[in-house]
């Protein structure tokens, strides 16, 4: 009686990649919650006690505070949704979608530490950040062969390269 091949072993790298991808998916996720939270709060600025300060614009960026929270939730929602493909395994497109996902993070961090006229010096605190989403990106780039599922026979000989 033969025995069923075993699955090859996710590697750590990757592992760390989808957890990564989904714990900056569920903090984006919660930021678009917050803007959308922010949008229907100051819709009703009339309602608002006296101390809170509210749109000297008279509520004409509420549109855009519910259209840009609304867009970070399903942005997030996406990627978390890639980054449970990626820890699942055998799925191609994760690969991809997930390098895509670190790529646009890295390329929003790195804007946001532009120096701006207000500000012109190069703000450093997002630095860790496109760090952290490069380091993604190359462990997807790297774990191709396991998301492809082409990764059994490989393993299998790093596992016990003796044959035994």
């Amino acid at each position: 009686m033969t025995q069923p091949a075993p699955s090859p072993i996710r590697p750590g790298f990757l592992t760390a990649a989808g957890g990564a991808l989904l714990v900056f998916g569920a903090v984006q996720g919660l930021i678009g919650v917050l803007f959308v939270v922010l949008g229907v709060v100051f819709s009703n600025a009339d309602t608002l006690p006296d101390w809170v300060l509210t749109d000297p614009t008279g509520g004409a960026g509420v549109p855009r505070l519910l259209l840009i929270g609304t867009g970070v939730m399903v942005y997030a929602v996406i990627q978390m949704l890639t980054a449970v493909a990626v820890l699942r395994g055998s799925r191609p497109w994760a690969q991809l979608a997930g390098i895509a996902f670190a790529l646009v993070g890295a390329g929003l961090c790195m804007w946001a530490m532009l120096p701006r006229s207000d500000a012109p010096s190069v703000n450093v605190v997002f630095l860790p950040l496109v760090v952290a989403f490069g380091l993604i990106a190359l462990a997807l780039a790297m774990g191709g062969a396991w998301l492809r599922g082409e990764a059994a026979d490989v393993d299998q000989e790093m596992l016990d390269p003796m044959g035994r």
